[in-house]
């Protein structure tokens, strides 16, 4: 009698086992995943989001932040042995430099800047957990430095280096400097055209301009006349010629006693001083 499940043996056999297994293999093998862009694919199991696996990941990064937080007190722990580190940047306190260098401090110039770069150091100290000592020796490491380098200046040497600039620019304007501008300054202060903003403006132009807005506003004298002159119109170079302002002319021109021939005089006064501008108006005197 033959049995119905015959025994395989030779090829047929490892073919029958080579078969089987490519079957089982398409029916377990799975599909590879890719997480979204920024995710991490630890997050992820069988393809889906899972929620302990986010928690657990939440988890490990509050203590990751608490671990950095704990570091930073010790930090400041360890460092306060050697001073003070404050808790806020305010906590640095007020700085008193040294006598040598408050008078820069006290400058209206300097003040300013000085007391913003202070707060900048405050800060850079905090953020790098200095003690209050460490703080200021920056500050007094800093007050060396920007004197050192001619950042800022002393009033003795302010005031030297003014006075050889206003000398320069006297000796620019020539013999009759003091004249022309003491009557500049008139000039502008006394001409009723000028509102308060453009007398401002043309004093503070000739105060920090030098000998170039000096002559400006003594052309605007010599070449306007009768317009702008107002008191005192002296040429820029030369000399004045001797005679009184245009002003006292003007009212010894314009008064009715006064002949042909003396207003003829001062006419030809006027122009050998090098006055070619018009008498100011009788309303302007």
């Amino acid at each position: 009698m033959i049995d119905n499940e015959a025994e395989l043996n030779g090829d047929d056999a490892d073919d029958a086992i080579e078969n089987a297994a490519t079957v089982d293999g398409a029916d377990t093998q799975e599909q590879e995943f890719t997480p979204p862009d920024g995710m991490e694919a630890e997050l992820y199991e069988k393809g889906a989001l899972s929620a302990d696996k986010v928690k657990e990941r939440i988890e490990a990064l509050k203590s990751e932040v608490q671990s950095a937080k704990t570091n930073e007190a010790n930090m400041r722990k360890k460092l306060s042995t050697k001073g003070t580190v404050p808790e806020k940047v305010e906590d640095y306190g007020e700085y008193t430099p040294d006598e040598a260098y408050k008078e820069y401090y006290e400058n209206e110039d300097y003040k300013e800047g000085l007391e913003a770069n202070l707060k900048a150091i405050d800060k850079l100290a905090f953020d790098n957990g200095m003690t209050k000592d460490q703080c200021k020796a920056i500050k007094d490491a800093f007050n060396k430095l920007i004197v050192e380098n001619g950042i800022v200046e002393d009033k003795a040497t302010i005031e030297a280096r003014n006075q050889e600039y206003i000398k320069a620019e006297m000796e620019k304007l020539g013999r009759d400097a003091v004249q022309v501008i003491t009557k500049n300054v008139e000039f502008v202060k006394n001409d009723n055209r000028f509102n308060e903003n453009e007398k401002e403006f043309l004093l503070n132009m000739m105060d920090t301009g030098g000998a170039v807005a000096v002559t400006i506003v003594n052309k605007m004298r010599l070449g306007h006349g009768g317009e702008f002159a107002g008191d005192n119109i002296i040429p820029a170079s030369g000399s004045s010629g001797g005679i009184p302002s245009d002003t006292d002319l003007a009212r010894e021109y314009y008064n009715s006693e006064t002949s042909s021939a003396r207003r003829a005089e001062i006419i030809k006064q006027r122009i050998e001083a090098g006055r070619t501008g018009k008498l100011p108006q009788p309303d302007k005197i």
